[in-house]
């Protein structure tokens, strides 16, 4: 029952007016949304820089339900939580010189954070230390 996160990116747009901040909706998944927040896939202006990730999501990352639908189907659930959509959570960027008052932020706020990663000037997106080139759950594909 995904619910869209309004009020966390009230919150947000607070911290970004204090640091650099960079958060958009993953309804699409993390596969589709995160080349685009990195301004991956041709959305990169001739003056700017595509950047990659290197991510981290561990099974115990993932919740329950997930990972018995993933049993009963012989699905890897880490997979299939990456490339999944309609989750309606916030992914963002921010400095690492800012990422403890981030936490502080959030911790204050009651917004879950999690982790994923972090960005890298490679040209691509790697997930547990794998190739992630796939393009993900498009609604207009």
């Amino acid at each position: 029952k995904p619910e869209p996160r309004v009020r966390e990116g009230l919150l947000l747009s607070e911290f970004a007016v204090r640091y650099p901040l960079f958060v958009m909706d993953i309804s699409d998944g993390l596969m589709r949304d995160i080349p685009r927040l990195l301004a991956r896939e041709g959305l990169v202006f001739d003056d700017e820089k595509a950047f990659g990730a290197e991510l981290f999501l561990k099974q115990n990352d993932i919740h329950d339900e997930v990972v018995s639908y993933c049993g009963i189907h012989g699905l890897d659930p880490v997979h299939f939580a990456y490339k999944g959509g309609e989750d309606y959570g916030l992914v963002g960027v921010c400095g690492a010189e800012a990422y403890a008052q981030f936490e502080t932020f959030c911790g204050e706020n009651g917004i879950a954070l999690h982790r994923l990663g972090t960005v890298t000037e490679q040209d691509r997106i790697t997930l547990n230390g794998k190739n992630m080139e796939e393009a993900g759950f498009d609604h207009f594909q």
